[in-house]
């Protein structure tokens, strides 16, 4: 990585920022020194329905009831206005019409990488980095447009722009979550190698069981960062959904 010109410098020079969202979970916000921090990608991987696609809305809803814009980029007809609580704004958008300034959550649709590509450098452009508003990104998934890498010279274009444009998010002080569906050790090369080089910490998903006060619900570790010395590893703990409407 080239650590000069100006989008390093802007990460440098305001190093000062420290916002952070909760993650519903005291042992995560904890691991996590507060929460999800902007400026930082985070994974959200796990199987189907244990939990991912409610607790991104979630860390969204906190987004903008803290005056925070949410862009949620959906790549499989996620039913975000059924999930949300009604007093929350959604702007469904069609694809390339979004807009990070909007109040509430803004969902754009997006089915290729290259659609992804230019809709996180478009949330780039329109997000100011002001002193008190931020944007929240959130990826809901990006395992099936990555299912469609078949070559090396495609994994290599597809990491290397999506690279780019994460890090240029991260220059006006993004948070960035993007859901992986099933199990990391079981997908192939390529989409491993584009999604170790994307995000900066790992947070996997389980379903607990009826050991756990209350029984049945979603379970999250954080598992991988590189934040500090190493991985940070621990049990995974039991986090409270503010909404029931589990996806993910």
């Amino acid at each position: 990585m080239i650590r000069n010109g100006s989008v390093w410098e802007r990460l440098r020079h305001n190093a000062h920022v420290n916002m952070h969202l909760t993650t519903g979970s005291d042992h995560l916000d904890g691991a996590m020194a507060g929460g999800l921090s902007v400026s930082t990608a985070y994974e959200a991987n796990g199987g189907e329905l244990t939990g991912k696609t409610t607790w991104c809305l979630q860390c969204a809803v906190e987004a903008v009831s803290r005056g925070h814009h949410v862009v949620f980029l959906n790549t499989n007809n996620t039913p975000v206005r059924e999930i949300v609580p009604d007093h929350i704004d959604v702007h469904d958008c069609r694809e390339g019409d979004s807009d990070a300034s909007s109040p509430g959550i803004s969902v754009r649709h997006v089915f290729t990488i290259p659609a992804l590509i230019s809709a996180l450098h478009a949330i780039q452009r329109e997000s100011s980095g002001s002193e008190n508003q931020y944007t929240f990104v959130i990826i809901d998934a990006l395992t099936p447009l990555l299912a469609a890498i078949d070559t090396a010279e495609d994994c290599a274009e597809a990491s290397e722009g999506l690279r780019v444009a994460f890090f240029e998010l991260k220059s006006q002080y993004c948070w960035i979550v993007g859901v992986t569906n099933g199990d990391r050790s079981e997908m192939d090369a390529y989409m491993t190698t584009i999604l170790d080089g994307l995000f900066d910490a790992t947070i996997t998903f389980s379903w607990h069981g009826a050991r756990h006060s209350p029984p049945c619900g979603p379970s999250a570790r954080l598992i991988r960062s590189r934040h500090g010395a190493g991985s940070v590893k621990y049990s995974a703990e039991p986090i409270q959904l503010a909404f029931s409407n589990l996806q993910g």
